[in-house]
């Protein structure tokens, strides 16, 4: 089977092959793997950037999910860098969020200042989250990789599209839409879009739903403009390692139904949505399934995420991505195996499942553990 019709037949309930497969090593982990025998590639990502080790990485062991179409979701001002040192840039971002990017290191960057701290800010600013064509090609989030921030023009749109058209065939593709939640969390900053979920709902209520509205218009944008996915990454943080950032009934209320519309307009289009949330998610998991989401990623271990727990709760509900403990692949050897094995075993009996660590696989990861990790899977991860 190809990737593409063995996810396309997870999702449709039916047992393929064998498992799902993808993951998301930082660049510091394939750096070193580079030095411990991954080879060398030249593959050029959606982005247009070169992507080598990513690309050799993939190709090695058959990742089944590795194409991912990202946009600007951000109010599209003007970016700039504020300052230059040995260790880091800081900047200002289309959303008008100052961020601090490390050099020599991956990770998320230090967010420092918001542009939006009133009610009339966002007023001010909400007609700039026009959909358009102009938004394909570039990302609000700069680099995450080593070296920190670019300031380089990004890909054009044209540019995006040659590389998406002329991939290999038969690769699962998706395309990265950021949630309504994440995107006003970026544009207020976490601790003011938590308040104003109590002293301001109606203006948050209404960021949720400009940004839904973008995301709905953007998936039929990319459509026509020849960059239709066979899914959706619907990344929305909305828990940390003990729980929710917010009640379940804010949830109801408030964001999940926009999740709700984002869902209906990608299953309209023939696309299920896998929902990206960081942290311990289990009290939203029935509502998740309530509003049409299709996939959790990354059920992370240390939340206290299990997936041989999840199967028996609601395992026909939802293909499950994620759960490999990082620490176990770092550990190899006898746990390792256990940690794959009876997840695996517990996982094929869910609506399906598709293999990757409970988040980005670390630095202290050997390329050795890693290699023995995958061949624990095809040991263990065929129907």
């Amino acid at each position: 089977m190809t990737s593409r019709e063995r996810i396309k037949a997870l999702f449709a309930g039916e047992k393929p092959d064998r498992v799902g497969r993808a993951d998301a090593p930082w660049a510091e982990a394939m750096a070193r793997w580079r030095k411990e025998g991954l080879a060398a590639g030249t593959q050029k990502d959606l982005q247009g950037r070169c992507e080598a080790d990513y690309a050799s990485f993939c190709d090695t062991f058959d990742m089944d999910i590795r194409d991912v179409v990202k946009l600007d979701w951000s109010f599209r001002l003007p970016s700039k860098v504020i300052s230059r040192t040995s260790e880091c840039h800081i900047i200002t971002d289309g959303d008008g969020v100052t961020c601090q990017y490390w050099l020599n290191q991956s990770g998320v960057p230090h967010y420092t200042d918001w542009a939006i701290r009133t009610p009339a800010d966002w007023k001010k600013n909400r007609e700039r989250m026009v959909p358009g064509r102009e938004r394909i090609g570039t990302s609000i989030y700069g680099a995450y990789a080593t070296g920190g921030y670019s300031d380089k023009p990004g890909p054009t749109m044209e540019e995006m599209k040659k590389v998406f058209l002329n991939r290999p065939k038969g690769r699962y593709s998706l395309l990265f839409i950021r949630g309504p939640y994440e995107g006003a969390m970026h544009q207020l900053g976490p601790e003011r879009s938590l308040m104003w979920m109590i002293e301001e709902p109606e203006t948050i209520a209404e960021m949720f739903k400009v940004h839904a509205d973008l995301a709905v218009t953007m998936m039929e944008i990319c459509a026509r403009e020849g960059l239709a996915t066979d899914g959706v990454m619907l990344g929305d943080d909305v828990a940390y390692k003990n729980g929710l950032l917010f009640s379940p009934a804010i949830y109801k209320e408030m964001l999940g139904p926009q999740h709700r519309r984002i869902c209906a307009k990608a299953h309209e289009m023939g696309m299920p949505v896998i929902l990206h949330s960081d942290g311990n998610i289990h009290e939203l998991i029935p509502q998740f399934h309530e509003v049409g989401i299709d996939s959790l990623e990354p059920l992370e271990v240390h939340a206290g995420l299990d997936v041989r727990k999840l199967v028996k709760e609601c395992g026909d509900k939802f293909v499950f991505m994620g759960n490999i403990g990082v620490d176990y692949m770092a550990k190899g050897g006898k746990e390792l195996e256990e940690e794959v094995k009876t997840k695996l075993k517990a996982a094929k009996k869910a609506k399906g499942f598709i293999y990757h660590s409970d988040h980005s696989v670390p630095t202290n990861v050997s390329w050795e553990n890693y290699k023995y990790g995958i061949e624990l899977l095809e040991k263990y991860g065929k129907y």
